[in-house]
């Protein structure tokens, strides 16, 4: 840096004054550690210290700045001689927790440096080749502060891209994350009420509403300290504030820093023609307007050949409205990820799974998400309920299919494609079909659009170094956003071919798609044609699109489906046209009120469950919402399945107030055995325990019987009740295995 004798000396001055006579540690080391903030500040280096970083068995490290360990002593500890006991403890510690960076990060030697300093004295290590070596302890002044110095600001290029770092970087407490939260809020507050805005909002909501607790949570966080908290450190006023929207801007910067990690993931394994994040660093704001704009249409994904990347996504409304204040406030987040190394992927895969369950968790607070009901399964856990469905270890047959029909960030997918990537059958196999197949056979649904976003970024993630033999076909990431209870459900054979049709109930109403399309290719192809009609200039009119698409949609009819109901493709047509008209028509009328964007893809997301089983496995840990907690919607739309699966034991008045207690993991469970799962295969859940011990709809939990009279016989169940496994809750928990016919 310039000036560097007046910054070494300004820092001497500095460990002078905070090594008074009887400082403590936590004095001098909180007076020395804000110099250096302010010195990264002038020097436009934009640094967050991580302190006490727990590093495996080596403990806590006091502070790492990226690649450089700081051991803080009392003032007075440390002795002119590193044969002195205390020297020696504080170097051995300083070079353990370097080991533990540098097996973390896979950093080349030299990279990593390490100092112990207790104010009078500096020790500083580095690691040139394989050992440490430890210099002798030499006294802090003008000369020494410079060295400290110079290791400081060198060591702060290429961040580690590991997820404590990243968590402190975008926590709730971290200035560059409120300010952006606080810009996305105001922005809804302003144009929420624009008709393509409010659709989107309103079906988020919808979706957000069926995935936590949604007649308790706004009770709930009402009295949430934790919440008021965060509103005030976000610069919010507490009156008046609109919890959906403050959730819906939180959920939104979530999904723009995903968004932006997944370009750096792809970037990292394909030919994607970038320069990263550093290219946007010196954009002008209509320019950043216009990188974010292409990032959102999902340009940088499909240029790398991946197709669905933002399918359904709801978190592109903000590019529209992209004031001032905005482009400042994610400008500072591009320059902090332009900072981060993705070299990290390759080099410490192992830290890096499931990056963002980690920076979500410090995004929004346990108390929080208490209150959401949103709990997240613990590594060690899902492992086991995979080990449990395997017959004691989870091999990771490539031709074995699993789905988590709940799947959250997607832990289960990620374990289970680390397990198929370390498996010999598959490591023989050439990696463009081995790509191939984990992308059909590991399979992920969920409600909620920000877990869809998640999940798929964790699922690029898991597949590494694969991406570069995706070849020329574009490649589909298996994480569907839909319903994985209601859209099987319609799913009973004689139901779907009496009416040859299959529904799915969005905010903008019944949506009814021809059973014959009911394909992956079915509905691929009718996806696209809807977004090609609608975006030529003018759009095709409704009575012109099924005689300008009816060759390519007979085209991608289901040959088997034809055979089964003796029909030609004419016949089909007949019976279909209508029901594609009007589909046409419900998203035209929304296209030319303005409130369009996306619905086709949404609608193909909404339809995947009715053509993704059969599967070997099924896993996951399913929501954990009472009945009378459910959205009354959803409760109106879903009563029939529980009646159908045997799960209402009562009825009148105690079933509509939820007496017994009703949980939905209950009807996912049924729903996914029922559904998805092949005959002889096995479905493995985390699940409340009280399922196996209540009255009501425990009882008919357990006929373990599906409403066609297969038997679903329970294997193995472990029972947690004792145990605390998650977070903050009290829940009793159970893991259980079940196999469907025996």
């Amino acid at each position: 840096m310039s000036n560097s004798g007046l910054a070494a000396g300004a820092l001497a001055a500095v460990f002078r004054r905070a090594t008074r006579s009887g400082a403590l540690e936590k004095d001098f080391r909180e007076a020395v550690e804000a110099h250096l903030l302010e010195l990264a500040r002038q020097s436009g280096i934009d640094l967050a210290p991580h302190t006490e970083v727990t590093l495996g068995s080596s403990g806590r490290a006091d502070t790492i700045y990226n690649r450089f360990i700081i051991e803080w002593e009392k003032p007075g500890s440390l002795k002119p001689s590193n044969a002195a006991t205390k020297n020696r403890e504080t170097i051995a510690q300083c070079q353990r927790y370097g080991d533990s960076l540098f097996w973390r990060t896979r950093e080349r030697a030299g990279r990593i440096v390490g100092c112990c300093t207790d104010g009078h004295w500096f020790i500083f290590l580095t690691k040139p080749d394989r050992r440490w070596e430890a210099s002798d302890p030499v006294p802090v002044n003008e000369a020494s502060c410079r060295r400290f110095l110079e290791y400081f600001f060198s060591l702060q290029s290429g961040v580690a891209l590991l997820p404590e770092y990243l968590a402190e970087d975008f926590s709730a407490e971290n200035a560059r994350t409120q300010r952006a939260v606080r810009a996305l809020y105001q922005t809804l507050e302003k144009h929420g009420n624009a008709p393509a805005l409010k659709a989107l909002f309103d079906q988020w909501a919808a979706f957000f509403g069926a995935v936590t607790e949604y007649e308790q949570w706004r009770v709930k966080l009402a009295n949430e300290d934790a919440l008021r908290k965060m509103v005030r450190a976000f610069g919010l006023p507490q009156d008046g504030l609109d919890l959906n929207r403050f959730f819906f801007a939180t959920h939104t910067f979530f999904a723009i820093l995903t968004k932006l990690l997944a370009y750096l993931i792809v970037g990292r394994y394909t030919d994607l023609p970038t320069g990263g994040l550093a290219d946007w660093k010196n954009l002008s704001a209509d320019q950043l307007r216009e990188r974010f704009a292409d990032l959102e249409k999902g340009g940088p994904f499909h240029t790398a050949g991946i197709r669905n990347f933002l399918e359904g996504d709801f978190f592109a409304w903000y590019v529209r409205f992209f004031t001032p204040e905005l482009a400042a406030c994610l400008r500072a987040v591009v320059e902090r990820l332009a900072d981060y190394d993705p070299a990290t992927l390759d080099l410490a895969p192992a830290p890096t799974q499931d990056l963002l369950k980690k920076l979500y968790h410090r995004l929004v607070s346990p108390h929080i998400r208490k209150a959401l009901g949103e709990y997240y399964t613990p590594d060690w856990l899902a492992q086991r309920l995979l080990n449990m469905l395997d017959g004691g270890q989870f091999r990771g047959d490539p031709d074995v299919r699993l789905l988590d029909p709940t799947c959250g960030s997607g832990t289960f997918l990620v374990m289970a494609i680390n397990a198929i990537r370390r498996n010999s059958i598959a490591q023989s196999l050439a990696p463009d079909e081995l790509l191939r197949k984990i992308c059909h056979n590991i399979v992920g649904i969920d409600l909620n659009p920000l877990a869809v976003i998640a999940a798929r970024t964790n699922y690029l993630l898991a597949l590494g170094p694969l991406l570069a033999h995706r070849g020329q076909e574009p490649l589909e990431i298996p994480v569907y956003l839909a319903d994985s209870v209601m859209t099987p459900s319609r799913g009973d054979a004689q139901n779907l071919f009496e009416q040859d049709k299959v529904r799915v109930w969005l905010s903008i109403g019944q949506v009814e798609l021809p059973l014959r399309l009911a394909s992956q290719r079915g509905v691929a192809g009718l996806t696209h044609l809807l977004d090609e009609h609608l975006a030529k200039t003018p759009p095709t009119p409704p009575q012109d699109f099924t005689r300008r698409a009816e060759k390519a949609l007979k085209a991608c009819y289901s040959a088997s489906k034809l055979k089964e109901q003796g029909l030609t493709a004419e016949q089909a047509w007949l019976k279909d046209e209508p029901t594609l008209a009007a589909l046409y028509r419900t998203i035209y009328d929304l296209h030319k009120n303005g409130r369009n964007g996306m619905w086709a893809r949404i609608i193909k997301n909404a339809f995947a469950p009715v053509f993704l089983a059969p599967f070997d496995f099924v896993a996951g840990n399913p929501p954990w919402i009472n009945w009378q907690n459910l959205p009354e919607g959803y409760r109106n739309q879903t009563k029939h399945l529980w009646q159908q699966h045997g799960l209402f034991v009562h009825s009148g008045m105690d079933t509509i107030l939820g007496k017994g207690k009703k949980d939905i993991s209950t009807l996912v469970t049924y729903v996914a055995a029922d559904s998805y799962l092949k005959d002889g295969g096995k479905l493995g859940f985390v699940i409340t325990q009280s399922v196996f011990k209540t009255s009501g709809a425990g009882q008919g939990f357990r006929r373990f019987k599906s409403h066609r009279g297969t038997p679903l016989g329970v294997v193995w169940v472990d029972d947690f009740s004792e145990m605390q496994l998650f977070e903050g809750a009290t829940n009793r928990t159970a893991v259980f295995i079940l196999q469907k016919g025996k």
